[in-house]
């Protein structure tokens, strides 16, 4: 199977560097475009975040570059319009959009933005601004990352405490590594075990934004959105949870922030929510974010966004393969 998956994605790579960009996007008919990023290639503090592929710094610059080029960026509220209301968009229109909140958007992606006069929307979890509070999954990392230089006596500790909760699984570090979000709380009792202290790494390093660079970002035209309250994977909660976690974020942000607009973005992904999920936010949100490429869903006010920077292609090529599986997936269906 993952043989067979890299061989189309191979073939449709080659297939996109022959096929001109205006015809696959007649082909696909589609009347706008919306484009995901999380972060920049080695600037996290965390070692293990940084093991994801994303754009350099000059990489995402070209990649702006090529969206001015050739499409007519918009913003979430214009999306909004378009969606709801049946506002027609200008042709070509395209949706910049970052998950997660990262103070390195503020540092490193905005001020591209600014200088090519592009604008774009950021989905922040309520429970990080300002730094209160750290994924469990970078915890875990900060916990891994302890225990690579701890000594002996440390590690058996640790894993007398795993072993002791029924979570160990034969390694320390994979066990640490395979904690979730129902089990997160493990995490804050193995960093006492070990002394780590997640608020001083929270202070020292601040990796969320803050209300003060938020509130500039929103004075200079970018728009704010959801993330979650504190990123779980929706697939792993109970029905009351999903839209808990959905609505709570939603106006935390808006209260917070004073928008006049409720967008939000799902962490991991939409295919296991139904209608039932849908119906019971309708009332508190205008628009959701999936992670389903450029493909429309059966719920009109759920939008799908393509991952750009995993590519490890150029703009150019990224946008029209992710166009590619985008037909082929209306294909399909």
């Amino acid at each position: 199977m993952a043989l067979a998956k890299e061989i189309l994605k191979t073939g449709l790579i080659q297939l996109a560097r022959l096929a001109p960009l205006p015809f696959l996007m007649r082909l696909g008919g589609r009347s706008f475009y919306v484009v995901n990023y999380h972060s920049l290639a080695n600037v996290d503090v965390d070692p293990y975040i940084n093991r994801n592929t994303y754009r350099t710094e000059a990489e995402f610059d070209q990649d702006l570059q090529y969206y001015k080029k050739n499409f007519a960026i918009v913003s979430v509220t214009d999306l909004i319009d378009a969606v709801v209301r049946d506002k027609r968009l200008p042709k070509n229109a395209l949706v910049i959009t970052f998950d997660d909140g990262l103070r390195i958007n503020y540092q490193y992606q905005v001020p591209l933005l600014r200088r090519y006069g592009l604008t774009a929307t950021f989905f922040v979890c309520s429970a990080f601004v300002d730094n209160r509070d750290l994924h469990f999954g970078r915890k875990a990392n900060l916990l891994r990352q302890r225990l690579e230089v701890a000594d002996r006596n440390v590690a058996n500790n640790v894993r007398a405490y795993l072993s002791d909760n029924n979570i160990f699984l034969g390694d320390v570090d994979a066990s640490i590594a395979g904690i979730g979000y129902h089990h997160r709380a493990h995490l804050d009792e193995i960093a006492k075990l070990i002394g780590v202290d997640f608020a001083n790494y929270l202070f020292e390093y601040k990796p969320y934004l803050g209300t003060s660079e938020i509130r500039s970002m929103i004075a200079d035209g970018f728009t704010i959105g959801a993330h979650s309250v504190d990123h779980p994977k929706f697939a792993e909660l109970s029905f009351e949870n999903q839209v808990s976690q959905t609505i709570r974020s939603v106006q935390s942000v808006v209260e917070q922030f004073g928008l006049g607009y409720r967008v939000f973005a799902f962490p991991y992904g939409t295919d296991h929510l139904g209608s039932e999920f849908f119906e019971a936010i309708a009332p508190h949100v205008d628009l959701t974010f999936g992670m389903g490429g450029f493909v429309d869903d059966k719920f009109k006010v759920n939008i799908h966004r393509a991952d750009i920077e995993s590519t490890r292609l150029p703009c150019r090529l990224a946008f029209k393969y992710r166009t590619l599986l985008g037909l082929m997936d209306g294909m399909r269906r």
